[in-house]
């Protein structure tokens, strides 16, 4: 069986194996681990440096400024008050018919 595994499948699956280390090598109240029998818990201790070193994974999605139809439940104005674009870079608003 051949398993091809994206690089977010991967760090998934490792960060559940670094938290299942940590839920068996949590000491008891002497600070002795079970499944060890030692004092200071190699495992434990890289399983911890494993999970503190892991990032969030990020998600980034960009809003193309010259949508032409917004998403529903939003306008226009706030897609580019969400995007920080300023007046200039935002398309321009027609004339008001009133004026």
């Amino acid at each position: 069986m051949n398993l091809r595994l994206s690089p977010v499948q991967v760090r998934n699956r490792l960060i559940l194996a670094a938290r299942r280390i940590v839920a068996d090598h949590t000491p008891d109240r002497e600070g002795v681990c079970p499944v060890c029998g030692v004092l200071h818990c190699e495992a434990l201790a890289v399983a911890l440096g494993y999970l503190a070193g892991a990032e969030p994974p990020t998600l980034a999605v960009k809003i193309h400024c010259r949508a032409a139809v917004p998403p529903p439940g939003f306008t226009a104005a706030q897609l580019r008050t969400a995007a920080n674009l300023d007046p200039v870079d935002a398309a321009p608003e027609p004339p008001d018919a009133g004026a």
